[in-house]
């Protein structure tokens, strides 16, 4: 395998969130202000759905930007690499982490 292949699977695991993937039939709920991630990306085994309560967020998935607007709700596969590059306004955001086993 080619060393920067490796790397790169290396730095994948590293931002792996297994506290986020609930219990095979539950959920896991969160209430916050938004704010721009410390690290460049997490991933996680569940499907996360997010609604922005008064304010909008910037999200990179795998690279691809995308603004998500306020009282907007966005549902995507944690396990594809994501992050928030930017929280603006003074609202909240509700997550909501779902198994992938309850959705199938």
């Amino acid at each position: 395998m080619a060393r920067r292949e490796e790397s790169a699977q290396i730095q994948y695991l590293e931002y792996s969130e297994p506290g986020l993937v609930p219990d095979q039939g539950g959920f896991l709920v969160q209430r916050h202000r938004p704010k721009r991630f410390a690290w460049p990306y997490h991933h996680h085994a569940s499907i996360e759905v997010n609604f922005l309560d008064g304010c909008e967020m910037d999200y990179s998935f795998s690279g691809t930007p995308v603004r998500v607007r306020p009282d907007r709700m966005t549902v995507f596969w944690g396990a594809a690499p994501h992050c928030v590059t930017n929280a603006i306004g003074s609202g909240q955001v509700i997550n909501v982490y779902v198994s992938f086993s309850q959705v199938l």
